[in-house]
């Protein structure tokens, strides 16, 4: 009877063993085909269906932002060209050009020279305007050799002048002609005759023992204006 029961245990726990091991064996199948089928699904899922996706809608468009305010420039009104001081020419003179409206010009511009002025003063009265030369490259030489006695013009600043006859020369006023201090003007004696620099009253001209007259042929003579009513001269000059 001992016997019977002992071997009844023995067939039991056998049988249990076999039970155990059983479930493990499924157990580890089971997790072996789950790892085949999702490396399946994924070669395949990736092979098929990995195109990118669709753009998605566009938003709708923002509100536009607030305008920014207004610049506080004044507006700027360019008169036409005027010619000498006219009122509303349209020919152009291209050696002698106003720019402005009626007789009050704004520029002064002279092309076959090597200057370029702007009016000091234009009260558009009809007064001729004051100018202010803003561009010198240089000497320029006069066209035309003086010949006759005259006064000093606007048009000799910062000019080369030949003289070729015996003439005064007048430096006039500021009040007749508004040279800016600064102003030189060189003179040249292109002959025998001599020329004499005689300052208007009211003007001061100073030089080298006061000297007035070109001293010899070939002379070059330089005078500048320094201050308002006054000129100083430098170069071959000799008493009258």
């Amino acid at each position: 009877m001992v016997q019977l029961l002992e071997i009844l245990v023995a067939v039991i726990l056998f049988v249990l063993v076999c039970v155990v091991a059983t479930i493990a064996y499924v157990a580890v199948f089971m997790h072996q085909l789950k790892k085949q089928i999702d490396v399946l699904t994924f070669s395949g899922g990736g092979s098929g269906g990995g195109g990118s996706g669709t753009d998605g809608v566009t938003g709708p468009t923002g509100t536009a932002g607030p305008t920014g305010p207004t610049g506080g420039g004044e507006d700027i009104t360019i008169p036409l060209p005027v010619v000498e001081g006219g009122t509303q020419q349209t020919a152009l003179n291209l050696n002698s050009l106003l720019l402005g409206q009626g007789t009050n010009p704004v520029g002064f511009v002279a092309p076959n020279s090597s200057e370029t002025y702007m009016p000091l003063i234009s009260n558009g009265s009809g007064a001729a305007p004051r100018y202010h030369p803003i561009i010198s490259a240089g000497r320029r030489v006069q066209s035309t050799p003086i010949s006759e006695s005259r006064s000093f013009q606007l048009a000799d600043a910062n000019s080369f002048l030949l003289v070729t006859e015996e003439v005064t020369l007048t430096i006039p006023t500021n009040a007749s002609a508004a040279f800016i201090i600064g102003t030189e003007i060189d003179l040249f004696q292109d002959g025998t005759d001599s020329f004499t620099l005689a300052p208007a009253g009211g003007v001061q001209f100073n030089s080298a023992y006061d000297n007035v007259v070109s001293a010899t042929p070939n002379a070059i003579v330089t005078i500048k204006k320094i201050d308002t009513n006054r000129w100083v001269g430098a170069g071959l000059l000799t008493t009258v």
